[in-house]
């Protein structure tokens, strides 16, 4: 059965184009961050712009910290792809619906009146719409996992820290506002990717580690988005 276009490269998807499109883009994610060297070219970068020859010059050192850095990035990148997921996979309605049940839940700790009424201004997905979004972000996950070989213990700590990245990203603009239709997301040095990444990168001089990281950041939603826009093309009939 073919998919159907719709307004903003949304398209109609049957569960087996929504399963086949959630593998696609674990595949495509992991793809764009090896096949540029992406993290490894970023702490190189880093390396000889801020003099810091102590972050690549002990090769296990440098191993660490680049497979530390790629695992933060598959965080953030996950996290930008479903917040924007909604916008390829959901009739579009002019506007921008989010996933119940993960990101929406009331975190612990939140004021319940503000909650509600946050709440209230976000469109209710019916079952089926959440059953399309769940579909593909299930199967993203699963072939993550399986394409980066990790037992079940290192996939719960991954989803903990998914958590953790909403829970810090709560009533924060997503990327998507922060970066109209064909402009650059601006670097804003500030969120959790760059906290952590800056951590990792070079804890004794955080002030540039993060202002790496922030432009860095910009880089991996770049190819975020190019992943989504890819996998659900409207021109694709598969």
């Amino acid at each position: 059965m073919p998919a159907h276009g719709c307004h903003n490269g949304c398209v109609k998807l049957t569960p087996r184009q929504l399963v086949v499109r959630g593998r696609e883009l674990a595949a495509l994610l992991l793809r764009s961050l090896e096949r540029d060297r992406l993290v490894s070219r970023f702490v190189d970068t880093y390396a000889v712009e801020f003099e810091r020859a102590c972050c690549t010059a002990y090769a296990g050192q440098y191993r660490e910290t680049v497979s530390n850095i790629r695992r933060e990035s598959l965080l953030a990148m996950t996290v930008w792809m479903e917040q924007e997921l909604p916008q390829f996979v959901l009739p579009a309605t002019g506007r921008n619906p989010r996933p119940r049940g993960r990101s929406s839940v009331r975190k612990p700790g939140a004021d319940p009146k503000k909650t509600v009424k946050a709440a209230k201004k976000k469109p209710i997905l019916s079952p089926q719409m959440q059953e399309s979004l769940n579909a593909v972000y299930d199967e993203f996950l699963a072939a993550l996992a399986q394409a980066m070989e990790w037992p079940s213990r290192e996939i719960e700590e991954f989803r903990r820290d998914l958590g953790l990245y909403h829970k810090l990203m709560a009533g924060k603009p997503s990327a998507r506002a922060q970066c109209p239709a064909g402009k650059q997301l601006a670097a804003h040095v500030e969120g959790p990717f760059v906290d952590r990444c800056g951590v990792l990168l070079d804890p004794s001089m955080l002030d540039k580690s993060r202002l790496a990281a922030s432009r860095f950041q910009n880089q991996l939603h770049i190819a975020t988005q190019s992943a989504l826009n890819q996998v659900f093309s409207s021109r694709r009939e598969n």
